[in-house]
């Protein structure tokens, strides 16, 4: 995997409202509260290794990591991956392609012109004896309902980034319309991305009395990684 400033990962599915309110915690139909965890942190590792290529008149997003690479990135056991992986395919966020012992992992949903964000890359990845891994995701335990607050929280966060724009500026009111986490639980969720290292700074604008009602300004860490062409 080569380590690239940022990835390309696609946005349009964290902004519509429709698949956050399916992650929630408890056991359903999708798995456990650790499985949904599994998910979004397997899921931030393809999209670590994304490549673009063609595909008759459009385009496709995939990576081709394998599970001892997902595992590295990811510290995540194989049997949590592939939980993970189960989670993604069953909300219709990626597809595999069986090649051989091999498969490549298909986003989908990519739209080339549009509906996709930056996700960082070279500021949160760690190169160690063992291999790569992802530095933040050293803080989860895959067992806390505010891990996948956060998760979601971040996700989010990158997706509403302006082009023009270090930071994320969005109320808690909208958060809490966009991922279903609840308003109460937002505050403690943007403290444990920061805590982990997701994030560098919240900051709330000059002149804001109302840190919690107000839009706030939110940076990911490397986001000014973000500006520069790969």
């Amino acid at each position: 995997m080569r380590v690239m400033r940022w990835r390309k990962v696609p946005s349009a599915w964290m902004v519509d409202a429709g698949v956050f309110p399916k992650l929630i915690g408890g056991k359903d139909d999708l798995g456990t509260l650790g499985a949904k965890i599994c998910a979004l942190m397997v899921y931030m590792a393809l999209a670590m290794s994304s490549e673009e290529e063609e595909s008759g008149a459009s385009r496709i997003l995939f990576s081709a990591m394998t599970y001892d690479e997902i595992q590295s990135l990811t510290g995540l056991s194989r049997p949590s991956i592939t939980k993970g992986i189960n989670v993604l395919e069953k909300i219709g966020l990626i597809k595999q392609q069986i090649n051989g012992r091999s498969a490549n992992y298909i986003f989908c949903g990519y739209n080339f012109s549009q509906g996709w964000c930056k996700l960082p890359v070279k500021a949160l990845i760690e190169k160690s004896s063992s291999g790569l891994k992802i530095k933040p995701f050293s803080h989860f335990t895959k067992r806390g309902l505010i891990e996948l607050h956060a998760l979601k929280l971040y996700l989010y966060l990158l997706a509403i980034r302006g082009n023009n724009n270090p930071h994320s500026a969005v109320s808690y009111e909208k958060i809490a319309e966009q991922t279903a986490i609840p308003r109460k639980n937002i505050r403690k969720a943007g403290s444990y991305l920061l805590s982990c290292g997701l994030l560098s700074d919240i900051r709330k604008p000059q002149g804001n009395g109302d840190y919690e009602s107000n839009a706030n300004m939110y940076f990911s860490s490397g986001s000014t990684d973000l500006y520069s062409r790969f």
